[in-house]
């Protein structure tokens, strides 16, 4: 392809090739679809029971230049009133520009610090969260421009701690 542009708008799961995969996730972003496997299994067939917590970060396409906000959602957040967590990503592929707040996290205090590639954040509010479900975070993030064909990075929440509004795990 001499049309590099062309090449990287075709190539939608960054193989390097363009094949029938490239298609399918075509037609599946066209409608509206979940591009991956992982994306289905943590965010819609997953169901947390009474006792359990989850929380999860989907997978997403971008190219170089663009921004991609990134919600971190969670099951059985009811009354957790503290939230730290560290995620990972490639520094030499994307950069941070914002972390905003949700309607479920509208009323918590927010802190974060990026350093080497991973993020820190800690919310707090002694009421606690008061829906079971639903987007704690969004991060918007940037594709850097010197980004080739094929780069990628992983988004991966390494660490994850929860609180009740009395401080207890």
């Amino acid at each position: 392809y001499e049309d590099r542009l062309k090449f990287i708008a075709a190539d939608i799961n960054g193989d390097k090739e363009i094949s029938g995969k490239d298609a399918i996730l075509l037609i599946r972003m066209i409608k509206g679809l979940s591009l991956w496997i992982e994306e289905v299994k943590s965010s819609s067939v997953y169901k947390a029971t009474e006792d359990e917590i989850c929380i999860s970060i989907g997978n997403y396409i971008a190219f170089p230049g663009e921004e991609i906000n990134v919600p971190i959602y969670g099951l059985g957040l009811s009354n957790i009133a503290g939230i730290d967590l560290i995620l990972n990503f490639d520094p030499e592929v994307l950069e941070l520009q914002s972390i905003s707040k949700t309607d479920l996290t509208a009323d918590f205090a927010i802190s974060y610090k990026v350093e080497e590639g991973n993020l820190y954040i800690s919310l707090v509010n002694f009421e606690g969260i008061k829906e079971n479900e639903g987007s704690i975070l969004i991060l918007k993030f940037k594709v850097k421009e010197e980004v080739g064909l094929g780069d990628k990075s992983i988004l991966k929440l390494s660490d994850i701690s929860l609180f009740s509004g009395y401080g207890e795990d």
